[in-house]
């Protein structure tokens, strides 16, 4: 064999070998992604038939499935390896639903819709973690009819530890004491 072809195909394994080993590294340099979800959301029926509708909306920057942290008063970072191992606003919907049917209340929801029942509606205007150390969920309620008067909720809850999974814990937390403020 020519010196010369010899020489070529060296140069081309060469190249190929850096190439794998570009490859191998980059996978291993970006992690994989983590996925989270609420640990009530899974929904349960009430004790007794449901007489309202419950349902969340969520702010058009919360509707991305990433998780959300905020690192000023005016800056937002949307997670990218950290998603919701679901859609979040059915995901609230049923943990704000099973927390609800848990209180005293004339009400008892189902996440369904039903003809004829009135319809509760939580809008989210916040969900995030936050640069003081604590999570914080905010936005208001409606009914579905004019009898019903909706309201204004705001809740920070501490996070213990740091990272994502602390963050979700701690939103959890402020969850189920947003459902108390909304089941008053």
């Amino acid at each position: 064999m020519p010196r010369r072809l010899i020489d070529l195909m060296l140069h081309h394994r060469r190249h190929i070998a850096l190439l794998a080993t570009t490859t191998v590294l980059a996978a291993c340099a970006s992690p994989a992604p983590q996925y989270y979800r609420l640990p009530h959301s899974d929904y349960r029926l009430p004790s007794t038939p449901p007489n309202a509708v419950l349902q969340v909306v969520l702010n058009d920057s919360l509707d991305n499935n990433g998780l959300v942290y905020q690192s000023t008063p005016t800056q937002l970072h949307f997670a990218r390896q950290h998603q919701w191992g679901e859609a979040l606003a059915p995901a609230m919907a049923k943990s704000l639903a099973n927390t609800l049917n848990q209180q005293p209340s004339r009400y008892r929801y189902t996440i369904q819709r039903s003809p004829g029942l009135p319809v509760l509606t939580v809008h989210v205007e916040a969900f995030q973690g936050q640069y003081n150390g604590h999570t914080r969920i905010a936005g208001y309620t409606s009914w579905s009819d004019a009898a019903r008067r909706g309201r204004n909720f705001a809740v920070e809850t501490p996070q213990h530890g740091d990272g994502y999974a602390a963050m979700v814990d701690s939103l959890n937390i402020g969850l189920q004491q947003v459902a108390v403020e909304i089941g008053e």
